[in-house]
C-alpha cells in the first residue's frame, strides 16, 4: 500500500474518479507516454486500485480551505473528457487514443467480419477452396499479430505504470542498456522491478556521471559521495579512481620552492604527454608555445594545517620565514599565534596563482602550478625571483615536451607592471636573430624581449574594462580641446533609437567595474554614435560626434579581434595594427589627456606580444 497522506501544506492531488467499470481495461494508460499530452500525471496508488493524479501545473500547496490546489481540481475536467472518449469514441478514431476495451471490441468486430467473409466465399464457389485456405492462414496470422500487439500494449502499460508510480534509480541508464541489448519491453519492466527491489543495478556510467560524482566529492567529500551513490546510484569513489585522474596540487607554505613547482607540473602535465603522438616530419615534439599567467584570488584570512608537511598554512609568503611553521611542540604553535598578534607575520589576504597555458589546440585551458598566500607587500624584485623560478622549472622539465614559454600575461597590477617591463624589455633582437626576418621590416614595432625571447602581455578583458572606466570618468578622454566624458556620451547615446534611458544609465554606471560584457556593449555603443543621423545637430554636437567616431574606431579596433571568432588571423592582425597606429598618433599628439600612459603602454605591449607570438609560430611551422 502506498501512503497517500500528505502534510498540511503539500498538495496531495485528487483521486482519479473514473466513471467506467474496470479501470484497468477501460482507462487509456498509453496516453501517459507523453506526460504533457493529458495535462496531469499519476502521483500515488492506494491498495493497487485507487489512483491519485496531480496536474502538471500543480501549485504543490493546498488551497486555503485545505483542499487540493485549483490546478489539480481543474484536472477533473480533463479526466471527464477522457472518460467520454473512452465511453463512446467516434468512428475512425486513431487506435492510440482508444482503451483496451475499445481495442478488444474492434478486434471482435474484425473477427466477426472475417468469419462472415469466410462463410460467404465458401458458399459462393467450391472451386476456390485452395485460395480460401490461404485466406484462412492469413486470417490466423492476423489474429496472432493482433493478440501479440495487445500483449505488447499490456507490457507498455505496465512500463508506464512502473515509471509513473516509482522513483526508479538510474532509469535512463537502465533503458539505454536495454535498448543496447535489444531486450523486450517485458524484460525492461522486469529489470525495473528488480531495480526497485535493489537486485538489479544499471551500469554504464557516462563522462557526465563521472563529472557529477567528482563535483560531489570535491564539494562534499567522501561521506556525501557515499550517500548519493547509494541513493541515486552515481559512480562511487572507487569507480572514479578507475576512470579519472586525480590531480594532487601542493600549495606553498612559504616562498614557493623549485621542488613544489616541479611536483605540481608533474601532476598536471606528466599524465598528459604520455599519450601524445609526435608527427614524423617534425624535429620537436611540441607544436606551439606556452604562456604564463599570474593573478590573485580571494582567500579566507585564516590558518590551516597541512598533514603532509606537519605545518601551518595560510601565512603570507613574504614574512612566513620569520616563524617556525612546523608544529613540533605546543610552544611552536604559541609562537605563531604571538607573531600573528604583533604583526611579525600575517595571514594571506589573497592567494597568488601562477598558471601555464598552451597556444596550441591539443592542450587547452590554464593549469595552475603555484599557489601561494600573499599580504601584498612583495617587491617587484621578489616577484621577479619567483617568476624566474617557475620559468627555470619549466625549461628544465617540460619545455622540450610541451613547448617553450613565449609570453607572460598579467592583469595590469601596478606593483607587477614594473617587474614586467624590467624582465621582458631586456634585449633587442638583431639582424642575426631568427625572428628578425619576420619582424625586422615592421617600422615602429618594439623589438625588445626578455630572456628566452619571452614577451609581456596583459589580459585583454582587463584592458577593455579599463577603457570603459576611462570613458565613464568626469575627466574622460581629451582630444584637442574637446572633452569626451560620461556626460557627453550620455547626451549622444540618448539619441540612439535602440537604447532606452534605462539601458543608457546601465552602460554608464561605474558601479560594477568587473562586468566585461557590459564593457563590451558600452564600447560598441560608443562606436555606433558616429553612424547616428545628424539632422538637427548643432555644430558643437557634430564636432563631438566626429571626435567620438575617432575614439570609437580606435578602441573597437583593439576589441574586435578578441570578440569576433569568425575573423581570420589576417583580419585580426590588421585591426590590431590599426589600433596601434591610431593610438600612437593620438597619444603622441595629446599625451595623457588622451589616455593614461599605463593603459597606453599595456595595450601596445599586448599588441606587440600577439605579433611576436605569430612570428614564433611561423618559425616553428
Amino acid at each position: 500500500m502506498v501512503d497517500v497522506s500528505v502534510s498540511t501544506d503539500a498538495c496531495p492531488g485528487i483521486k482519479l474518479a473514473w466513471p467506467l467499470d474496470f479501470p484497468f481495461s477501460s482507462y487509456p494508460w498509453q496516453r501517459h507516454e507523453d506526460p504533457s499530452e493529458l495535462g496531469y500525471e499519476f502521483s500515488a496508488v492506494d491498495c493497487g486500485r485507487d489512483f491519485y493524479v496531480r496536474s502538471l501545473k500543480c501549485f504543490r500547496t493546498v488551497s486555503d480551505d485545505g483542499n487540493p490546489c485549483l490546478e489539480c481540481r481543474a484536472a477533473s475536467k480533463d479526466i471527464a473528457r477522457l472518460a467520454e472518449l473512452a465511453r463512446s469514441a467516434p468512428r475512425h478514431t486513431s487506435h492510440r487514443f482508444l482503451t483496451r476495451q475499445q481495442l478488444d471490441g474492434l478486434l471482435s468486430e474484425r473477427n466477426a467480419s472475417l468469419n462472415t467473409l469466410k462463410l460467404k466465399v465458401r458458399l459462393y464457389d467450391h472451386d476456390y477452396c485452395y485460395d480460401i485456405d490461404k485466406v484462412f492462414l492469413q486470417i490466423l496470422n492476423y489474429g496472432r499479430k493482433c493478440a501479440r500487439t495487445i500483449r505488447r500494449q499490456d507490457d507498455f502499460n505496465r512500463f508506464v505504470m512502473a515509471v509513473a508510480s516509482n522513483d526508479v534509480p538510474r532509469l535512463q541508464q537502465l533503458v539505454r542498456q536495454g535498448l543496447k541489448e535489444r531486450v523486450s519491453i517485458l524484460k525492461l519492466v522486469n529489470r525495473i522491478e528488480a531495480s526497485l527491489d535493489d537486485v538489479y543495478h544499471a551500469r554504464g556510467y557516462s563522462s557526465k556521471d563521472h563529472d557529477i560524482s567528482m563535483l560531489v566529492f570535491r564539494l562534499g567529500g567522501r561521506k556525501l559521495l557515499y550517500a548519493l551513490n547509494h541513493h541515486i546510484s552515481i559512480p562511487s569513489l572507487r569507480t572514479l579512481r578507475r576512470h579519472m585522474h586525480f590531480t594532487r596540487l601542493m600549495p606553498s607554505l612559504g616562498q614557493p620552492t623549485s621542488q613544489e613547482i616541479t611536483f605540481n607540473m608533474t601532476e598536471i602535465f606528466g599524465c598528459k604527454i604520455k599519450d601524445w603522438d609526435t608527427p614524423l616530419p617534425r624535429h620537436v615534439k611540441y607544436s606551439s608555445g606556452m604562456s604564463i599567467f599570474w593573478d590573485e584570488v580571494s582567500q579566507e584570512e585564516v590558518s590551516c594545517y597541512f598533514p603532509h608537511a606537519d605545518a601551518i598554512g595560510g601565512l603570507c609568503r613574504e614574512h612566513s620565514h620569520r616563524v617556525d611553521k612546523r608544529l613540533t611542540t605546543f610552544d611552536s604553535a604559541e609562537a605563531v599565534a604571538t607573531a600573528l598578534a604583533d604583526g611579525t607575520v600575517h595571514y594571506g589576504k589573497e592567494a597568488s596563482v601562477i598558471a601555464l597555458g598552451s597556444f596550441g589546440t591539443s592542450l587547452r585551458g590554464a593549469f595552475p602550478v603555484v599557489f601561494s598566500p600573499t599580504c601584498k607587500s612583495e617587491t617587484p624584485q621578489q616577484s621577479a625571483d619567483l617568476l624566474h623560478r617557475v620559468i627555470d622549472c619549466w625549461r628544465d622539465n617540460y619545455a622540450d615536451e610541451v613547448g617553450p614559454i613565449w609570453s607572460f600575461a598579467s592583469d595590469g597590477d601596478a606593483g607587477r607592471r614594473a617587474m614586467v617591463y624590467q624582465l621582458f624589455m631586456k634585449h633587442q633582437i638583431g639582424e642575426d636573430h631568427h625572428l628578425y626576418k619576420y619582424l625586422g621590416q615592421m617600422s615602429g614595432l618594439n623589438l625588445c624581449v626578455g630572456d628566452g625571447d619571452i614577451t609581456a602581455d596583459f589580459d585583454w578583458k582587463h584592458l577593455l574594462k579599463r577603457f570603459g572606466r576611462l570613458l565613464r570618468t568626469t575627466q574622460g578622454i581629451i582630444v584637442g580641446d574637446t572633452v569626451i566624458n560620461h556626460e557627453i556620451l550620455a547626451a549622444h547615446l540618448r539619441d540612439h533609437p535602440e537604447l532606452s534611458e534605462l539601458e543608457v544609465q546601465r552602460l554608464l554606471n561605474p558601479a560594477d567595474a568587473q562586468d566585461v560584457p557590459r564593457a563590451v556593449s558600452f564600447l560598441q555603443a560608443v562606436y555606433s554614435i558616429s553612424s547616428l543621423p545628424r539632422d538637427g545637430c548643432s555644430p558643437t554636437q557634430l564636432h563631438e560626434r566626429r571626435i567620438i567616431g575617432v575614439i570609437g574606431q580606435t578602441l573597437n579596433a583593439f576589441m574586435d579581434p578578441f570578440i569576433r571568432p569568425s575573423w581570420n588571423i589576417t583580419q585580426q592582425i590588421t585591426s590590431l595594427s590599426k589600433y596601434a597606429h591610431l593610438a600612437f598618433a593620438l597619444f603622441r599628439a595629446y599625451g595623457t589627456s588622451f589616455m593614461p600612459h599605463q593603459l597606453y603602454g599595456d595595450t601596445q605591449t599586448s599588441v606587440k606580444n600577439i605579433v611576436f607570438c605569430i612570428a614564433k609560430q611561423q618559425e616553428l611551422d
